[in-house]
C-alpha cells in the first residue's frame, strides 16, 4: 500500500534532494553529468560539479538556498562559479537566471537547469549579455550594470522618499566627488581574508540589488532622493568590503548646514562583511567626516570611534532578511534624529578602525545588547 502521509518539506526535504542528485542517474547527460555533492552544515549551502566525460573539465558551481525550513516553498537560490574557464559566458548566463527568477524551485530543477544548458540542449543562440565592463568574470554577473541591464524598481530609496513617476526631478542632484572618496580610501584596512561559498553567494545578489537600484536613480537624475551611493571606482575589487557614500540631506538638518559649510560632500563608510553573513550583521564605520562626540553634545548614534550605535547591527538584533539598503535607511534616520549629528572642528581626521571597533563595543556593553560574534568582529577589524 502506497504511504499516504505528508510530502516531505523543509529540511528533511532538502536533505532528501541532496541524496537523490547524489545517487540518482537522471543527471547524466552522456557527455556532462553532475557529481561530487557536498553540503554545509545547516546552513542551506551545496556545492557540485559539472563533468565533461570527453576531457573530464569539471566546473565547480555553489548553490545557497536562502531559507530550507519551508523548502521548496519559501526560498530563492543564488549561485556561483568560481572558476568556469571557458564556459564563463555560459555558467554567467545561467548564474543571472537564478538570481533573477523568483519562483520556488528544487536542487534537482537547478542542477538539471545548469546540466541542460551547459550540454546545449537548450537554444543559447540568443545574446542578452551587456558589454563588457571591465569587471573580472570571477565577479560574475553582480557588477554587470550596464546600460542593457533589465530596470528594477528601487527596494528601498536612502532617505525613506520614493520617485512617483520615474522622470528626472525638477532640482539640481547631487554628484559624486572622487577626489573626496579617495582621500576616504587611503584610511580604509585591506580587504577582509575570510570568505565562504555561502556568504560570497548572498553578497552577490546584495551588490548586484544595490548597483541595479543606484543605476535606475541616475538614469533618473535622482540620486539625492536614493540618498546613498557605492561609487563603482571603489567597489567591486572584494565583496567583502565596500565604500558607502550618504548623502544630501534634509537641507533644515544641521547635519546638512554643517556639511555645507564646510564643502563636504558626503559621509564616507567603510563596511566589512564576515565569513558568516548573512547569518551574522556587517560592520559599519564612518572613516570621514569626524563627529562631534556624545559628550560633546553630539548625536547620530555614532560613536566616539565611527561605529554605528545600534542594536541591529548586534548579533542579537540582526536578521538575515535584512538588507543593506534597508540598513542605509536606518543608519540615515538615526543621524537625523535628535539628538542631532553635527560635524567635529576636527572633521577631516579620520576615524582609525580599532577606535570604530572599541566604540562598537562600548556602546554594545553600555545598551545590554548581545554581541555573540566579537571574536569574529575583532578578527574582521585586526585580519588582513
Amino acid at each position: 500500500m502506497a504511504p499516504t502521509g505528508k510530502p516531505l518539506k523543509g529540511r528533511k526535504r532538502f536533505n532528501a534532494d541532496l541524496r537523490e542528485l547524489n545517487t540518482t542517474s537522471d543527471f547524466d547527460s552522456g557527455t556532462w553529468s553532475v557529481q561530487g555533492v557536498r553540503a554545509g552544515e545547516d546552513d542551506g549551502s551545496v556545492e557540485f560539479e559539472l563533468v565533461d566525460s570527453r576531457d573530464q573539465t569539471k566546473i565547480t558551481v555553489h548553490l545557497l538556498c536562502s531559507d530550507t525550513s519551508e523548502y521548496p516553498d519559501t526560498h530563492s537560490f543564488f549561485c556561483h562559479s568560481p572558476e568556469p574557464g571557458s564556459y564563463g559566458e555560459q555558467m554567467k548566463e545561467i548564474c543571472d537566471e537564478m538570481l533573477n527568477d523568483s519562483s520556488s524551485t528544487t536542487i534537482l530543477e537547478v542542477a538539471k537547469h545548469f546540466l541542460v544548458k551547459i550540454s546545449g540542449d537548450e537554444d543559447d543562440g540568443e545574446d542578452g549579455s551587456c558589454d563588457d565592463i571591465g569587471i573580472d568574470e570571477d565577479d560574475l554577473s553582480v557588477f554587470n550594470t550596464c546600460d542593457g541591464a533589465e530596470e528594477v524598481q528601487p527596494r528601498s530609496n536612502g532617505n525613506g522618499a520614493l520617485p512617483v513617476d520615474g522622470k528626472p526631478k525638477n532640482h539640481e542632484d547631487w554628484a559624486h566627488n572622487m577626489s573626496w572618496v579617495e582621500k576616504n580610501t587611503e584610511h580604509l584596512l585591506p580587504p577582509p581574508v575570510d570568505s565562504t561559498p555561502g556568504a560570497t553567494m548572498a553578497l552577490q545578489k546584495e551588490f548586484k540589488g544595490m548597483m541595479k537600484e543606484q543605476a535606475h536613480a541616475e538614469k533618473h537624475n535622482d540620486l539625492a532622493t536614493l540618498g546613498w551611493y557605492m561609487p563603482p571606482e571603489f567597489n567591486g575589487e572584494n565583496l567583502y568590503q565596500w565604500v558607502i557614500e550618504m548623502h544630501s540631506f534634509d537641507p533644515s538638518l544641521a547635519i546638512a548646514k554643517d556639511m555645507a559649510s564646510r564643502g563636504i560632500n558626503s559621509l564616507v563608510f567603510e563596511t566589512r562583511f564576515p565569513p558568516t553573513f548573512p547569518h551574522s550583521p556587517p560592520f559599519f564605520r564612518l572613516v570621514m567626516p569626524r563627529f562631534v562626540g556624545f559628550a560633546q553634545g553630539g548625536g547620530g548614534h555614532v560613536t566616539i570611534g565611527g561605529s554605528i550605535c545600534m542594536d541591529l547591527l548586534t548579533s542579537g538584533g540582526w536578521l538575515p532578511s535584512y538588507n543593506i539598503a534597508a540598513i542605509l535607511l536606518q543608519i540615515r534616520l538615526a543621524i537625523s534624529s535628535n539628538p542631532p549629528a553635527r560635524i567635529a572642528n576636527d572633521w577631516n581626521q579620520p576615524y582609525r578602525p580599532q577606535e570604530a571597533l572599541q566604540g562598537y563595543t562600548r556602546a554594545a556593553t553600555a545598551h545590554g545588547w548581545k554581541v555573540a560574534n566579537l571574536k569574529e568582529m575583532q578578527r574582521l577589524v585586526t585580519l588582513h
